[in-house]
């Protein structure tokens, strides 16, 4: 299958990294914004893959026999639309597992979601859609994350937490045992966090 990486930055690298390794997809290039497309026109952003055009072409994509993608993009609100867009678009979200991520057989996992090097997931764990995993995650027993979530390196997920949707941690924050991180929540890196959040609600215009 053919796949586009949606985004261009650090985690847009690292999930191309994945991908190549694997061997199992065929990574056409990449995706960005409109302005990232005024200064990547026509460049190469990672080894010979080609920056392909802003999320406006994304309805063409299977014109050129593109059928799969995964979003690489750190804000979560802009991750969720775009993994809609290519999903209406009739593209297929695909998964990217390093090979070097440490994965129980029972863990359930969603799709478009990325699963970076050292990555450890235990018995029971559960992860819905369109979710990012930095290098060295680690999800103790029963753990579940909610669709379109950011988890920075050295997150440490305490078995029979829940994290809603759509939350956002930083860099070693730590979730103690079955506590409920509530959807839109931003937890800052080095945080250790011992009771449960309560979700956050956006705003119609976010």
């Amino acid at each position: 299958m053919k796949v586009v990486i949606v985004g261009v930055g650090t985690t847009a690298m690292i999930v191309a990294d994945i991908i190549i390794e694997s061997h199992n997809f065929n990574l056409a290039g990449f995706i960005g914004t409109s302005e990232e497309e005024k200064v990547l026109r026509s460049s190469n952003i990672y080894h010979d893959l080609p920056f392909l055009g802003d999320r406006g072409i994304i309805n063409r994509l299977r014109e050129g026999e593109i059928s799969g993608f995964i979003c690489a993009i750190g804000d979560g609100y802009i991750r969720e639309k775009a993994f809609y867009e290519c999903s209406e678009a009739g593209l297929t979200p695909v998964n990217a597992i390093s090979s070097k991520a440490v994965i129980n057989s029972d863990v359930s996992l969603g799709r478009g979601i990325v699963i970076s090097p050292g990555v450890i997931l235990s018995h029971g764990v559960k992860i819905g859609d369109n979710v990012i995993l930095d290098p060295a995650v680690v999800m103790d027993v029963n753990a579940h994350v909610g669709s379109h979530c950011y988890m920075s390196s050295g997150v440490v997920l305490s078995g029979g937490c829940e994290v809603e949707k759509n939350v956002t941690m930083g860099a070693g924050a730590i979730i103690g045992s079955c506590l409920k991180v509530g959807k839109n929540q931003t937890v800052a890196a080095g945080t250790v966090v011992n009771e449960s959040l309560e979700g956050l609600y956006r705003k119609e215009s976010e």
